[in-house]
């Protein structure tokens, strides 16, 4: 899932549109929960097996992100001290692009 982080620019705001793609790989909501259900269906295995044995067995941190962590590094980004942090794909996927 690729985020486009954009925000309603208010005057004193800067605006994340062009600055940053939040881009999310092993991300806890809804478009996993599907994924998770649709796989443990197909194989006819528990959601928790899907989870354990297919989503996270190769992943290094072994755990998904959360929204609160996605919202954290949101307001981190459009916060002044990120100032310097221009044109990135920000990869938010516990080290899966890395292994």
């Amino acid at each position: 899932m690729n985020i486009q982080v954009k925000t309603q620019a208010a005057p004193a705001s800067r605006s994340l549109a062009g600055k940053v793609s939040l881009v999310t790989g092993s991300t806890s909501g809804i478009g996993l929960a599907a994924q998770i259900d649709g796989q443990a269906k197909a194989h006819g295995i528990s959601r928790e097996q899907v989870v354990h044995d297919v989503l996270l067995a190769q992943q290094p941190n072994k755990r998904f992100a959360t929204v609160e962590e996605l919202g954290a590094l949101t307001v981190f980004l459009a916060s002044d001290a990120a100032a310097p942090i221009t044109r990135i794909a920000l990869p938010v996927d516990g080290g899966w692009t890395a292994h």
